[in-house]
């Protein structure tokens, strides 16, 4: 176990904490975090995708470090935007409940068909509904969303520490 898990799993159950408790009452606050998630794990997404060796440097942490940054960056920009165009911010949230559902779903299920097919379709067509459900801007519909997403976020972190816990990143 490394530091960094540590450090990764206290950011999320802080994160999880706070828009399990506040996530319609501060709706604002909840949009920005969620921008800000996104943007950041689309930024370290596509940075790694275009700089493939960065984990094998030599001179230490320095690019990966830069990425992080980078990423980060692009994170609170995206946070940003979400709050001047609170409907996006809506359907980032319903995005984020089809993402978190089909993981769910890809290491209850979808890891028995052999490829990675049947988690994309889900994730598409999820992310459709509930992004329409999300447009109406249902209060209820918000309330569950950030307290499903924010319960992955405080059992999840359990897998760092748990050895058998189950990994959806690595079923398929």
């Amino acid at each position: 176990m490394s530091d960094n898990s540590i450090v990764f799993a206290i950011l999320l159950w802080i994160t999880g904490l706070f828009e399990l408790l506040f996530g319609y009452l501060a709706i604002r606050m909840t949009i920005f975090i969620f921008g800000i998630l996104s943007g950041s794990i689309f930024g370290i997404i596509y940075t790694a995708e275009n700089y493939v060796d960065f984990i094998y440097e030599q001179e230490g942490y320095g690019i990966a470090i830069f990425i992080i940054c980078l990423s980060v960056l692009m994170g609170i920009l995206f946070g940003v935007t979400l709050l001047t165009m609170p409907r996006l911010g809506y359907i980032n949230i319903g995005l984020w409940v089809a993402v978190i559902f089909s993981l769910l779903l890809q290491n209850s299920v979808l890891y028995l068909t052999g490829n990675l097919l049947a988690f994309y379709i889900t994730v598409g067509v999820v992310g459709l509904i509930m992004s329409i459900i999300a447009l109406l801007k249902l209060k209820n519909y918000i309330i569950l969303s950030t307290s499903f997403i924010s319960a992955f976020w405080m059992v999840r972190p359990l897998g760092f520490f748990l050895s058998s816990y189950p990994n959806e990143f690595l079923s398929g």
